[in-house]
């Protein structure tokens, strides 16, 4: 039988606006493919998708950034 992949999304509230595509992916990738990363913003507030290619790697990253940080920011 054929092991299939299963992508998982991560839903990252309360970004900083002038939060870039570069620095989520930087952070994110550690813990494995990523294969999209969609961010979506106003002017005080933004909050992101991140789309691992296996839903393994979503939910290490969620273990591992409880306590997240981006620009000093607190995230949820």
């Amino acid at each position: 039988m054929k092991k299939v992949k299963v992508p998982g999304v991560l839903f990252v509230a309360e970004i900083p606006s002038d939060c870039e595509r570069g620095t989520l992916e930087d952070i994110f990738k550690d813990y494995g493919p990523v294969s999209n990363i969609e961010i979506t913003s106003d002017e005080t507030i933004a909050f992101a998708r991140i789309t691992y290619e296996a839903v393994e790697d979503a939910f290490s990253a969620i273990s591992d950034l409880e306590d997240l940080e981006i620009n000093g920011e607190p995230v949820r």
